[in-house]
This record gives structure tokens, C-alpha cells and sequence, in this order.
């Protein structure tokens, strides 16, 4: 069973504060305040914020104070990392200017060193030249999976924990992909919402990326093995759709891109050898028909043929109505096993199993 602890809800609005002068002297401040385009206002709201400063004063002319709190959300929702870096903020109006007081989790020392850290590992350590986009980010994917450890103290929220602490919460792990999968030249959003698993329900964000013109549904915190085991790669909640993910992820799907291809069919289809080469990792193997078994006959007949290959440790798939046919095996030695439902066809487990 794969276990998760979710952090508390990601706070990305606080209060705003609607402070006027008296009706004596409404009038005339409203008379006096200069037209201001919203486009303008947007512009000077996102330049503010990149530059992560905590305290700033916005001219905004007669725009009411209703549509510059629309104006502020419409920023976050354009700007993922950003949107997701602030913790909390708050507004003090009076006709004519916005004040606007924010906290960051990552200010912008810490968000200059993962831009420079991340380019660096890019460059050095994940990806190679002549990698398309669907190699790159099996690479990142992997990448993250073994480096960062999930923050089950609910502590660190942001990139800069996942990079520098290697650890973090679904914010950072999401946060971190995003910014990865953007200077590798992949388009990708953040997803924020909530997931279930199997005992609670909580708040959640992962990712969703843009493959050869199809979005998919990415998730490395929910792909991250709790406890930590530095070299176990899962592929659970990699590319799924939002038919998949929508049995225990939940978000507001009409604010995103749709995500209805499937991964595993496109690469097993891919031109590129390079590209069906990615379903040989172990998870993503698991869904191919060579590793889905309907009978024991053949899943005896596959598992002798691994026993020739020890140290063994394998992945597939049967029915989860058929489990209990792993305790007909005929087995040389001892093995262990672990299983989950398939996120990507829940009538089916995926099986690890590992000579003891």
C-alpha cells in the first residue's frame, strides 16, 4: 500500500482590507485618481512579486477594489511557481492605490540558487544530448525520486527545501519538477487540489506536462516511496490521464489542460527506438502485455525464466480478483512481494517481487 501524508492546506489567500477615508473626503480623492489600464496593474502586481517584495504600492486609478483583487488571482493562476511560493497576503486600499503585503516560503535569493542549481544539474547530471521530450522527463522524474525524500514533518514547502535539504512536501516536489521540466524546454503546469489515500483526504499539488502536443498527468511526490528507498523507481502516477488520476486525485479540471492520452500506448507506437526504450524501466514494463498475466501457467512459466537472473526483483501485473494465485507458485528459495492497485487500470495490481 502506498502511504501518504499530506501538508496542510496550501494557503494562497490571507485577507484583504478594505481601509477608506472618511465620505468627506471620498469624493474628492475619486475625482483625482488618474486612469489606470488593468494591463498596466497586472504587469507591475507580477514585476512586484518575481522580485518577491514583501510590501508594495500599486497606482490603480478608479479600478475598483473588487477587480483588483480579481486582477491579483488572475496573476497567481498565470504564474504556477509563483502562485506557489507565497504563503500568505493581504491588501490595504484606499481609491487611487493598492497596498499589497505578502510572505514568500522562497524568497529570491533562495529562488535564484534553484535556477542556478537546477541548470547546473540539468547540464551535468540528468540530461544527455540528443534526448527528446520524453526522455527528459523520465530523466527528471528520476532524478527527483531518488534525491528527495517526502517531508512527513510538513515543514519544507518550496524547490530550494527539495534541492538543498532534499526534502520537501508536495508543494516543493511539485515545484521543483515544474521548474525542472521548464528549463529542459517542457512546457507543464502545476495542479492544485486533493488526494485520497485510502484513510484521509488532503489538500495536494503535483504537475501536469505537455508531451509531443498531449498533456499528461504527472505526479513525483504520490511516485516518491515512503519510507525513502534511494534506488526503488515507481512509475504509479507518471503520464496518467485524467480519467486515471480523477480515482483518488481531485482538482477543478475545466481551469487545466485536458490530459485523455494514453502514455503507454503512444510510446509502445513511438518511432523513436529510444522512446519505446522507456517502457523497459521496471514500473512502466509492468504494463506492457509481455508483463500482465491473466493465468498461472504463464506467469510460472515468466517467473522461471527470472529465477535464471539472480538477485531478482521484478515487476507485472494480474488481475487484483487473482492475487491469491501467488501462493500457488512453485518458488526456488524465498521471495517477498508488495502490491498496488494500478492507478492506470484499477482492475489490475501491480506486483513487486524480490528474491528475499
Amino acid at each position: 500500500m502506498h502511504m501518504r501524508i499530506f501538508p496542510r492546506k496550501i494557503q494562497l489567500l490571507f485577507a484583504g482590507l478594505l481601509l477608506v477615508g472618511s465620505m468627506a473626503n471620498l469624493v474628492p480623492m475619486m475625482a483625482q485618481a488618474q486612469s489606470v489600464s488593468q494591463t498596466t496593474i497586472k504587469r507591475e502586481m507580477t514585476q512586484a512579486l518575481e522580485a518577491r517584495k514583501s510590501d508594495f504600492t500599486l497606482s490603480v486609478g478608479s479600478v475598483s477594489y473588487h477587480q483588483l483583487g480579481v486582477l491579483f488571482q488572475n496573476v497567481l493562476n498565470s504564474h504556477d511557481y509563483l502562485g506557489n511560493v507565497i504563503a500568505q497576503y493581504g491588501f490595504s486600499y484606499l481609491p487611487g492605490t493598492l497596498t499589497i503585503q505578502v510572505s514568500y516560503r522562497e524568497n529570491a535569493a533562495q529562488y535564484r540558487a534553484v535556477v542556478r542549481r537546477v541548470g547546473q544539474l540539468l547540464a551535468t547530471q540528468i540530461l544527455k544530448k540528443g534526448m527528446d521530450a520524453f526522455q527528459k522527463e523520465k530523466a527528471i522524474h528520476d532524478y527527483i525520486i531518488t534525491h528527495v525524500v517526502y517531508d512527513t514533518s510538513l515543514q519544507d514547502y518550496t524547490a530550494y527545501d527539495a534541492l538543498f535539504l532534499h526534502q520537501a512536501t508536495c508543494q516543493g516536489f511539485a515545484l521543483l519538477t515544474y521548474e525542472m521540466l521548464k528549463q529542459a524546454g517542457i512546457t507543464n503546469r502545476i495542479v492544485v487540489g486533493t488526494a485520497n489515500n485510502s484513510f484521509s483526504t488532503g489538500s495536494h499539488a503535483w504537475n501536469e506536462v505537455l508531451l509531443a502536443g498531449h498533456w499528461y498527468q504527472l505526479d513525483t511526490t504520490w511516485d516518491d516511496p515512503v519510507p525513502f528507498q534511494k534506488n526503488r523507481l515507481l512509475y504509479a502516477y507518471f503520464n496518467l490521464t485524467n480519467a486515471q488520476m480523477q480515482a483518488d486525485h481531485s482538482w477543478q479540471q475545466t481551469a487545466y489542460p485536458m490530459a485523455t492520452t494514453n502514455y503507454i500506448a503512444t510510446l509502445m507506437h513511438a518511432s523513436k527506438r529510444q522512446d519505446r526504450a522507456i517502457l523497459q524501466a521496471p514500473g512502466l514494463q509492468a504494463e506492457t502485455p509481455a508483463y500482465t498475466f491473466s493465468n498461472l501457467t504463464d506467469l510460472q512459466r515468466a517467473f522461471d525464466q527470472w529465477q535464471k537472473n539472480l538477485p531478482m526483483t521484478v515487476q507485472f501485473r494480474m488481475k487484483t480478483q487473482d492475487l491469491a494465485q501467488l501462493q500457488m507458485l512453485n518458488i526456488r528459495g524465498s521471495i517477498r512481494y508488495s502490491y498496488q492497485t494500478d492507478p492506470r487500470d484499477p482492475r489490475y495490481s501491480i506486483i513487486v517481487l524480490t528474491e528475499k
